[in-house]
């Protein structure tokens, strides 16, 4: 975690410790970056990665199975563009697809699976229950574009398709699918919004007309729960 201060205020951290019996052990290393130290990262982003490839995960995640993301989370996670690289493009590090032996990917977040939309996002998704507006968990990868079209961007690209910026639901996508995918972005600098509410719903809420507006469902073939989160690995990709 990357905090940003003007040199003068103090940053403080806060903890607060459960009152239960188990013993444990806690190692908190701090560094200090001056404004001149592209290390800190730009202004305002949360998490910074300098690598080709790399894993970001949300707080709390361990496994698609146990995981529970935070609430009331709202930042950037950025990635120092490198020399000669014209996309970075995300995907679940485990691969969920809904088969008969289906396999239960590493992104979760919100909206649940029905029988009959089973691998909602992007384009295909709002992410906000109309009669449920609190619940609103997402992620915003920059113009989005699917792996094909991303393969055509050059750095002397006189244009670009429009493509999805908000990502929710149990697979990774740019449309309606029944697997996670890979999500293409051109937009610089590189960049992940990660935004998740206060409020989860944890039943069949009639209110939205489905029951699959359920967070907590395992929704349908074993994918992920919608309170689980991500891990999801980047690669930039060469011009």
């Amino acid at each position: 975690m990357i905090v940003d201060t003007d040199g003068a205020a103090c940053v403080t951290a806060a903890f607060s410790f459960g009152s239960d019996t188990a013993t444990r052990n806690y190692r908190i290393h701090v560094i200090q970056y001056d404004r001149l130290n592209e290390m800190g990262g730009p202004a305002g982003c949360l998490q910074f990665f300098t690598g080709a490839t790399g894993t970001v995960n949300t707080f709390n995640w361990a496994t698609a199975t146990t995981s529970t993301h935070l609430a009331n989370q709202d930042y950037d996670v950025c990635v120092r563009r490198m020399a000669d690289r014209c996309n970075i493009c995300w995907s679940p590090i485990t691969t969920g697809q809904n088969a008969a032996t289906a396999t239960q990917g590493s992104f979760g977040l919100s909206n649940g699976a029905s029988a009959a939309g089973v691998a909602k996002g992007g384009a295909a998704i709002t992410c906000v229950f109309t009669a449920d507006a609190d619940s609103n968990d997402f992620i915003i990868i920059p113009n989005g574009q699917a792996t094909a079209i991303a393969a055509t961007f050059t750095a002397a690209s006189a244009t670009v398709a429009e493509g999805v910026d908000k990502y929710c639901g149990r697979y990774l996508g740019t449309d309606a699918f029944v697997a996670d995918g890979t999500v293409c972005s051109q937009v610089t600098p590189f960049k992940l919004s990660v935004f998740t509410d206060n409020f989860e719903i944890t039943s069949a809420d009639t209110a939205v007309g489905a029951a699959n507006v359920n967070e907590a469902s395992a929704g349908v073939a074993d994918t992920p729960t919608g309170t689980a989160g991500f891990s999801l690995g980047f690669a930039q990709i060469a011009c």
